[in-house]
């Protein structure tokens, strides 16, 4: 492997190569070789979506995707990312989020019953509800904690004991 040109080449600096891509010299300093990494194609895959568990669906049935996919195919990446700009680079947050009623449509079509859709969606208020009572469990904490900080550093103790409770 040769030796990087800025390696120090001055006497009693010896290097030698070692097995990960590296150049070690006997001061023991590491120079790093310069790697790369490149790609040639790209690969679709449009998969199915199915009833889920997304704790971040403010209402209606949360979905989530399947490993089955229904669609796919390769392209030069080169053609793909010129597909892209000539059609727009990606979509607005707003033109990702699904509505509701589009959600219950897919769900629909997979079969499931008004009585499942719902049941999975209460789950999910439930989800979400310990999960906010987890913030603010932790926000409580963090008031304490800053509270005992201010009551040491008023009475100019040391912060060993808050740190013991972190």
């Amino acid at each position: 492997m040769p030796i990087n040109d800025a390696a120090d080449h001055s006497p009693g600096n010896s290097m030698h190569s070692l097995n990960d891509g590296t150049v070690e010299s006997s001061r023991k300093h590491i120079i790093r070789s310069k790697k790369s990494v490149s790609f040639s194609t790209v690969q679709v895959r449009v998969h199915e979506f199915d009833l889920g568990d997304n704790p971040s669906c403010s209402s209606g049935p949360p979905l989530t995707l399947t490993w089955k996919y229904f669609l796919e195919f390769s392209s030069c990446i080169d053609k793909f990312e010129k597909g892209r700009e000539l059609v727009g680079t990606g979509r607005k947050r707003e033109e990702m989020v699904m509505s509701r009623y589009f959600r219950e449509e897919i769900v629909r079509n997979r079969g499931y019953s008004r009585i499942e859709m719902n049941k999975v969606s209460i789950e999910n208020k439930l989800l979400q509800h310990e999960q906010m009572e987890r913030i603010r469990k932790f926000q409580r904490k963090q008031k304490v904690i800053e509270n005992l900080k201010g009551l040491l550093r008023k009475f100019n103790l040391k912060n060993k004991l808050v740190k013991d409770y972190q």
